[in-house]
């Protein structure tokens, strides 16, 4: 985009002044990598169409229109989208899904070449809109692909409802720019693959006939339920609301974060699936409570679990966690 955009070109020779000598580098790049590679492989160029700075930098409706055009059939598939980074990948706060294609719409008639583009498209039935409306070819899912690895094969086998679809937080961004390792909120084995040896679909089956409680049924206290009961475990979930969801259940009703609430509703459709779960809404849990209830071991929600270490003396605390075997929510996978 450098030497594209003429905000940044300001060469003077045959590489910089009009589009066609600012586009030389990029055609150049095309035509060597091609008689480099011969039909070995395919050569795919990745195009920013629309930097959104107006009149200053690339636009959809000129620059980026022309530079399309002329090198319309060097490659052998466009990859189209919106410059710069943050407005690539933006998150469900300030966009919708399919945010992009305002901008990528005119490429298809400008190549014979196939066309991909991105958008953060996560449902299948906006996937199936596209692609028979010729806007694109095939589509681009980094996001929704870590939020689901399986996620293509779920829509061959028809299994949209065990999709967990992105929910545009961004959360995954933010392990770059804070150089931490690659987390999301709703694959938590993203990241733990190696190390803990997890994996987003299969988890390990139970070692015993223990039963488990699950105090709190926010987001970590379902995906604890959703994890042990795909295992095997008999087990049954506590919340003190009448609905599930925990903080999600205001976070979700802000402007733009209703997607947020796909991580309750993954996690509560593949709970209701499974007969060996039990829910008990509007149902809180004490120390003591918990004892009484005879679980072999008790997992407690991140809210519940500070809860009672604040409200539970620490003798009575610790004489708790000798009773009943208190986990944290990683444990759900070990």
């Amino acid at each position: 985009m450098h030497f594209l955009s003429k905000r940044t070109n300001r060469r003077s020779d045959e590489y910089g002044g009009s589009l066609e000598n600012r586009a030389r580098l990029l055609r150049e790049l095309i035509e060597d990598t091609k008689d480099a590679v011969g039909d070995r492989c395919a050569v795919v160029v990745r195009l920013a169409v629309d930097q959104l700075l107006g009149s200053d930098g690339i636009t959809a409706a000129s620059e980026g229109h022309d530079v399309i055009a002329m090198l319309a059939e060097l490659p052998d598939l466009w990859d189209v989208n919106i410059a710069d980074w943050s407005n690539d990948s933006q998150t469900a706060r300030f966009s919708e899904e399919g945010y992009q294609e305002r901008y990528i719409a005119q490429v298809k008639s400008l190549t014979s070449k196939p066309v991909v583009g991105v958008g953060r498209y996560t449902s299948p039935d906006a996937m199936v809109r596209v692609l028979k409306s010729g806007l694109m070819d095939m589509i681009g899912a980094a996001r929704p692909s870590i939020a689901d690895p399986f996620l293509p094969q779920k829509i061959e086998q028809g299994r949209a409802e065990d999709i967990r679809e992105c929910i545009g937080c961004n959360i995954c961004v933010t392990g770059d720019n804070q150089c931490v390792p690659i987390r999301c909120t709703q694959n938590p084995t993203m990241g733990e693959e190696w190390r803990r040896g997890w994996h987003p679909e299969r988890i390990a089956a139970k070692r015993s006939d223990r039963s488990v409680l699950v105090i709190g049924g926010g987001p970590c206290g379902l995906e604890l339920t959703r994890a042990l009961g795909q295992r095997g475990y008999e087990v049954t979930l506590c919340d003190q609301n009448e609905q599930f969801g925990g903080r999600l259940l205001l976070e979700s009703k802000l402007p733009g974060l209703a997607s947020w609430h796909r991580v309750v509703d993954y996690r509560l459709q593949q709970i209701q699936r499974m007969a060996n779960v039990q829910t008990l809404r509007g149902s809180p849990v004490t120390a003591s409570e918990a004892l009484e209830f005879g679980a072999s071991a008790v997992y407690a929600g991140h809210r519940a679990a500070r809860e009672f270490d604040e409200t539970t003396a620490q003798t009575d605390s610790v004489s708790f966690r000798r009773e009943a075997r208190v986990c944290s929510p990683n444990r759900a996978h070990a």
